[in-house]
């Protein structure tokens, strides 16, 4: 043995690391073919979903879902995506309703996907169908949590009395500061935001190292996105 060669000891050692690193080599270019056939299912996925007949409301952020909007919307996706599962929005699906909006809806928010889920479970339970004539989407949701005979009754009323859903609310007993609901986390972003000049030291950015300025670009363009993603839902709902 040669000054430069490593001692018997050392290379029975290294036979065994280097036979580990073999078997990772080996099983990850068997894993490539089984990603690569993930991923096109997948993409598959989202061409088929996306190509499903939505209403053009949902396509269209200047118009607002309308009662029958919010059935076919939630219907779609429990009936075709989630193949007619109960409780999507609970469940683990493959397909989660954040997913959805990521890849499928970009242009709805997740809240939006959980009413008109809610709306099409209620309905289903209800035997309901389109055309749901003097029924909003405001009625259903406030009719989830109550009994059937009880839902009956107050869609009754409001086909027969004209019910607001303010006034269905109040019939739920969904009232008072126990049930008032969660404030939107945009309200408490722009209060934040109030409370700070953003364009005040702007001389200040070239201090910043240069990954530093790459994490504020991706802020930046984060926020943007969010942004106009508040923008479209307060579009739906005329105020923009």
């Amino acid at each position: 043995m040669t000054a430069d060669s490593p001692p018997s000891s050392a290379r029975a050692r290294r036979k065994p690391i280097n036979q580990v690193r073999d078997v990772a080599r080996s099983d990850s270019r068997g894993a490539a073919p089984a990603r690569s056939e993930a991923l096109a299912k997948d993409l598959q996925q989202v061409v088929a979903y996306r190509s499903l007949p939505w209403p053009s409301a949902v396509e269209d952020p200047a118009l607002q879902l309308s009662a029958d909007d919010t059935f076919e919307v939630g219907r779609l996706i429990v009936e075709v995506i989630h193949g007619g599962s109960r409780n999507t929005h609970k469940s683990r699906k493959a397909w989660s309703l954040r997913r959805i909006q990521k890849h499928i809806l970009r242009g709805d928010s997740f809240a939006t996907l959980a009413r008109c889920v809610q709306t099409y479970e209620t309905c289903r339970r209800l035997d309901l169908r389109p055309p749901l004539g003097d029924v909003r989407a405001g009625h259903l949701l406030n009719l989830a949590n109550v009994g059937p005979a009880k839902q009956r009754m107050l869609l009754r009323k409001v086909g027969k009395q004209g019910l607001s859903v303010e006034q269905l609310r109040q019939s739920t007993g969904r009232t008072g500061q126990g049930t008032r609901r969660r404030q939107p986390s945009i309200i408490k972003a722009l209060e934040w935001l109030g409370q700070h000049r953003l364009l005040d030291d702007l001389e200040g950015l070239s201090d910043l190292s240069r990954a530093e300025k790459k994490r504020v670009g991706r802020q930046i363009v984060q926020l943007r996105e969010e942004l106009k993603a508040v923008e479209i839902q307060l579009r739906r709902l005329g105020f923009a």
